[in-house]
């Protein structure tokens, strides 16, 4: 993407300090600014309207309607929105430690305590927006942002550009849509599908955070795929010796095929491992 100049964004520029870089996509780049009167800083999202399809259009106004609904202590807040010689902007709040990804990279494998406290913040997102009828569609280790760099970090879910409303607990034909490895079996069907594919995210994170790498991996699309459809996962490597087994029954109970009879967010929450580590870190 062409580097937008300060110039483009005139009106903006006297209020707000645009920074640095944080990440940039093919029609957007995300700046770290600050507000010249009140110094507060924000991730400002910049989005070129000209240059998205009519699709990828109503894919942001989705996104922004969708993030001005959420106010929740783990979940990234957008503050306002502007429009301004043919950009978008988003003001985030800004998440300065990194994400999960990287802090796992750095770790190697995050200790029980650690993976329970991580993914009980996650959970009690998902209830929120679940209680909205709102469905994620793209968790993972990326989208979860952290204050620090620490495995003890506080958790904030971004990323809502998947996101949509659903209508209370219904299936529906949504499409395919996600990351591949973090994907639920009803979607790699291209079934119907609801709330519980965002559980079956919070199953791969966590398998992940605790060892390390995740519960389905094949270099071959169409096996990885195979082992999603039918949940071929295991504990049998050496490293889950040491997982107790409460770990791998919430596990176990979050990549449960059948998205009907899969845990719920406010039923993980209430799983005895939640609730005997999380407050242990």
């Amino acid at each position: 993407m062409a580097s937008i100049r300060l110039r483009e964004i005139n009106t903006l520029s006297e209020e707000y300090e645009f920074m640095e870089d944080l990440t940039k996509g093919l029609f957007f780049v995300v700046k770290r600014c600050s507000n010249k009167k009140t110094t507060k800083e924000f991730a400002a999202k910049i989005i070129h309207l000209t240059k998205l399809s009519a699709r990828e259009f109503n894919r942001l106004q989705r996104e922004v309607k969708i993030c001005l609904k959420l106010n929740h202590p783990n979940i990234v807040r957008l503050h306002h929105t502007s429009n301004e010689n043919g950009l978008c902007f988003l003001f985030f709040e800004l998440v300065p430690g990194g994400d999960v990804f990287k802090v796992l990279v750095a770790n190697d494998y995050y200790t029980e305590p650690e993976a329970c406290f991580a993914i009980k913040q996650v959970l009690e997102a998902v209830q929120y927006f679940h209680n909205l009828n709102i469905i994620h569609r793209d968790l993972k280790p990326e989208n979860l942002l952290t204050l620090t760099k620490s495995p003890d970090s506080i958790i904030k879910v971004s990323d809502f550009s998947l996101a949509v409303e659903t209508d209370g607990n219904v299936f529906g034909n949504f499409g395919l849509v996600g990351t591949l490895a973090y994907m639920a079996p009803e979607i790699v069907k291209k079934e119907k599908y609801g709330k519980p594919v965002d559980i079956w995210c919070c199953g791969v994170i966590l398998y992940l955070l605790l060892v390390g790498y995740p519960p389905f991996w094949e270099e071959n699309k169409e096996q990885l795929i195979n082992k999603i459809k039918i949940a071929d996962f295991e504990f049998q490597l050496p490293e889950w010796n040491f997982i107790s087994d409460a770990a791998k029954e919430l596990i176990r109970m979050m990549l449960t095929i059948d998205p009907h009879k899969r845990v719920t967010s406010s039923a993980a929450l209430n799983h005895k491992w939640i609730v005997n580590n999380a407050n242990i870190v």
